[in-house]
């Protein structure tokens, strides 16, 4: 009841987000409808378009090479080989999904530095497509003239904090100031040029090693003078080794799972007091800028958050594989880049369309549909 009331609130106060939320509802008709793990073509195609990063961050497993987690290996990430989807490929992807005109997110590992990116932004968006690029930004600067001119819709950078606290997270010095250089030079192009994209947002992901520095993260923002579109605080995606096991031991022979954004963060060691009173602060006094918190948390969920960490937070069923796709650099269709370490489709061996609905990504529906989600599932985004 508290969700449903929470979600009612939102869409009164927000009118204009009444019908995508109807278009959602719509979309995931067949999850209640069809019992065959058949779904309507996604709204949503998230792109690891490589399997590089150039960034050292204590929060991700690939920045401290825990190969054996699940997100390493689904950021397919191997000293002796790089797979990337080739730009020949990406546009045929752009035209086999071009008539139901999906979101395509260009994400990890570090998209900037995949070769033809201005080349693949611009064919996606010359066929009508909304395109968003996630960065790091630490390279933004030789391409913010081109984002620019290609007509990029969306461009999110991370940021962990102030400078000091966000080249401390991500391992490589300047790594803020460089972010900073590229997103004022994207600002200065769309002036230039007389464009308004891409807009700009920024999203900061809360770890025991910046859960205290939010505030001062929003001051240094607006001293610097960010346009930015949306300031977005995302609690970290995280499965403790004893959530692993004990799914494994109910689940495993469906989906196995394994510890995942602990081997150099440590959720339990969040200051919830002193996180609660930053979000706090953040609501009264920085309330004229557009800031969102993902998840959107009362006091009592926070601490369920961080400290009981097998307790759902606002739902326990997952319907992400009806409306969101994501492709690995490989070709491989899977839930989510956090989530199970499972090949379900591979857009190399025929369509995205037939991928998308292809055998074993129907099988994993139907588990969905009757599981409603997994013990590993309690921290992922697709269900907060």
């Amino acid at each position: 009841m508290k969700t449903l009331l929470r979600k009612v609130r939102k869409a009164l106060t927000h009118p204009e987000r009444i019908l995508p939320a109807l278009r959602h509802r719509a979309q995931m008709l067949p999850y209640y409808v069809r019992r065959d793990g058949t779904a309507n073509l996604p709204q949503v195609i998230y792109l690891s378009i490589n399997s590089i990063c150039n960034l050292k961050c204590k929060m991700c497993d690939v920045g401290v090479e825990n190969a054996a987690s699940q997100f390493f290996k689904n950021l397919c990430i191997s000293e002796t080989r790089h797979p990337e989807i080739s730009l020949e490929r990406f546009k045929r992807l752009v035209d086999e999904v071009r008539s139901f005109k999906p979101k395509i997110a260009i994400t990890s590992t570090e998209p900037l530095l995949y070769k033809p990116i201005v080349e693949a932004i611009r064919y996606a968006r010359e066929a009508g497509l909304h395109v968003q690029v996630t960065t790091n930004a630490f390279l933004l600067d030789r391409y913010a003239k081109a984002f620019v001119e290609a007509g990029l819709n969306e461009l999110w950078v991370s940021l962990d904090g102030p400078a000091a606290v966000h080249n401390q997270v991500r391992g490589v010095p300047r790594s803020f100031e460089r972010a900073v250089d590229g997103m004022l030079a994207v600002m200065k192009h769309r002036k230039e040029l007389n464009r308004r994209l891409p807009v700009l947002a920024t999203n900061f992901a809360i770890s025991n090693h910046n859960f205290h520095s939010l505030t001062a993260y929003l001051d240094s923002v607006q001293e610097l003078g960010l346009d930015l579109e949306q300031l977005v605080f995302s609690h970290m995606n995280y499965v403790l080794p004893e959530t692993a096991a004990k799914h494994n031991l109910e689940y495993g022979h469906i989906c196995r799972t394994t510890p995942s954004s602990v081997t150099g963060a440590t959720p339990l060691e969040v200051d919830t007091d002193v996180l609660w009173d930053q979000l706090l602060k953040i609501k009264t006094e920085y309330a004229h800028l557009p800031i969102g918190f993902t998840p959107e948390m009362d006091r009592g969920e926070l601490e369920d958050f961080y400290r009981r960490p097998d307790r759902f937070i606002h739902q326990d069923r997952c319907q992400v594989p009806w409306f969101m796709a994501q492709i690995l650099a490989t070709g491989d269709l899977i839930p989510m880049t956090r989530c199970f370490n499972m090949p379900l489709g591979n857009i190399h061996d025929g369509t995205f369309a037939e991928a998308w609905n292809g055998e074993k990504m129907r099988q994993f529906r139907v588990h969905l549909q009757r599981f409603g989600t997994f013990p590993a599932c309690s921290r992922c985004c697709g269900i907060l």
